[in-house]
């Protein structure tokens, strides 16, 4: 294994006063040491030790140079050659540099040892922490933690930055960070600040096919970082894309047992309600239990940089008895509102900050009883939300109540146009009134929306009662209909509605 000089300057100046050059190579291109005599060929990509500064050469030999036994540096200073004082001596600094070598490739064999009997990223991380001498994480870009060791940040698996109350603020910041952006398809070790983390890092991005898929982190929390370690944690991190392509992490409990049922619930109209009925029983989601199912769509900053998967997760966290997963372009999630003793203004309640901070909007279903209807409710969140979000663009929640008309309207007109449906005679009077200048429309839809009062309707026109009576007489006459039965009044109220739509559909 070879090292790089900038890093074996490093460990040596640990126990050691040596004066070294300003700018050191930070490539791992140097072998173990020899001592340097006037016998001795030199080659590059070596360490030599000498105490005769007569053999070391005037022009760089690609090698790194130590010279003992001087009080001071070179004049002029050579950027290949490190100078110790006389309490060193040759063999004591030669047993010191072979003592890093030795460190750094029992390191680097356990690695290859750990890769060969398969153990998992959690374990080559926790060989790999003595070493390194700082905490160490392997994130994925959609913030799952999958291991970690000595970090203050995550002291167990499956834990997801942005989970809780706590850190999801700081995965919003991360998310807008144009730092984090611009490092998300790096190659090699990078530096990330603790700005926005808390803790300084030295990264390497994990790939799969081309794309970070992964991040690899050492972070500032017991010691400085150094770049020296850069080609280190390179190293570590070839193992652990090995050990990803391979599949040796551990997976949770929750989307092994809950996530597989809705998922066939939601992509499977025809699917055997019973078996998933005895399938959500049997882990204590009873049917005789409420539910509620709310939706959230993803943005396209949320696909860019793969959060769903720490949103499902928060949202759990969020929500006691709860199962989220992607489904399409959406974060599907069902509750148990039996279970959470909660309601739906409870949930309402916990989502408005979280939406409206992470600029999304979500629409959600009515409380169900049982298993037979989870499909159902998954279908009104989205018509709630899809409606939603044409009808009141500016609010951040959406109730299937508040759409529910509309979506009535809706479905009414796919098959005809509004004018095909609505009410033929109050099409005429629409009419008369465009070629009559009168304003038989407007004075019905004030009746109708007054209760049928003729007092109220008067004054609501700003005209006299016996004008407004008379009015109404010709109303019903164009009608063909005195207002007395109850379903022409529930049709020509709908009529009005199918009315509007069509203008503010022509008018957009």
């Amino acid at each position: 294994m070879k090292l790089s000089a900038a890093y074996l300057l490093e460990e040596l100046k640990k126990n050691y006063p040596i004066y070294t050059p300003e700018h050191l190579s930070l490539q791992p291109e140097l072998g173990r040491p020899v001592f340097c005599t006037g016998a001795t060929v030199l080659d590059t990509d070596r360490i030599y030790i000498t105490e005769d500064p007569s053999l070391i050469p005037i022009t760089d030999p690609g090698a790194l140079f130590f010279l003992t036994g001087q009080d001071r540096p070179l004049s002029p200073p050579l950027p290949y050659v490190c100078i110790t004082d006389g309490s060193i001596s040759t063999e004591t600094l030669f047993n010191a540099i072979q003592d890093i070598f030795d460190q750094a490739e029992q390191w680097y064999e356990a690695l290859l040892s750990s890769r060969i009997h398969g153990q998992s990223i959690q374990q080559i991380l926790e060989l790999s922490y003595p070493f390194l001498g700082n905490p160490l994480m392997v994130i994925g870009m959609d913030f799952v933690i999958i291991a970690s060791v000595g970090s203050r940040h995550a002291r167990f698996h499956e834990k997801v930055m942005g989970s809780s109350e706590d850190s999801y603020p700081q995965v919003v910041k991360l998310k807008k960070d144009a730092l984090y952006n611009s490092v998300r398809e790096l190659d090699g070790y990078f530096f990330y600040p603790k700005e926005i983390t808390g803790d300084g890092s030295l990264c390497v991005n994990l790939k799969r096919s081309g794309r970070t898929t992964h991040r690899l982190l050492l972070l500032e929390e017991e010691g400085p970082l150094r770049e020296s370690q850069g080609f280190l944690l390179e190293i570590l991190a070839s193992m652990i894309e090995h050990a990803l392509e391979h599949n040796t992490m551990h997976r949770s409990n929750r989307e092994q047992d809950f996530k597989p049922i809705f998922t066939s619930i939601l992509n499977d109209p025809t699917a055997d309600y019973v078996t998933m009925s005895q399938k959500l029983t049997a882990l204590g989601w009873s049917s005789s239990n409420y539910y509620f199912c709310f939706i959230l769509e993803i943005t396209d900053l949320d696909q860019k940089n793969l959060t769903a998967l720490s949103i499902t997760t928060y949202l759990e966290n969020l929500l006691p008895h709860s199962c989220s997963l992607v489904h399409r372009s959406f974060i599907v999630t069902f509750v148990n509102l039996t279970l959470g003793e909660l309601t739906i203004d409870d949930i309402t309640q916990k989502l408005f900050y979280f939406v409206h901070d992470s600029y999304l909007q979500t629409g959600y279903s009515r409380s169900m009883l049982g298993h037979m209807n989870l499909r159902r409710q998954y279908v009104q969140a989205k018509i709630a939300l899809e409606l939603g979000k044409n009808y009141a663009p500016t609010q951040w929640i959406h109730p299937f109540n508040d759409v529910s008309f509309p979506f009535i309207l809706r479905e009414c007109t796919r098959r005809l146009p509004s004018y095909m449906i609505c009410h033929e005679n109050l099409l005429q009077l629409k009419y008369v009134d465009e070629n009559h200048h009168t304003e038989y429309l407007k004075t019905l839809k004030l009746y109708l929306d007054h209760h049928m009062n003729a007092v109220q309707t008067a004054k609501a026109l700003y005209i006299h009662r016996s004008t407004f009576l008379y009015r109404l007489e010709k109303i019903k006459q164009i009608l063909k209909s005195d207002l007395s039965d109850t379903e022409e009044l529930l049709y020509l109220m709908l009529s009005f509605r199918l009315i509007e739509m069509e203008e503010d559909s022509a008018s957009v």
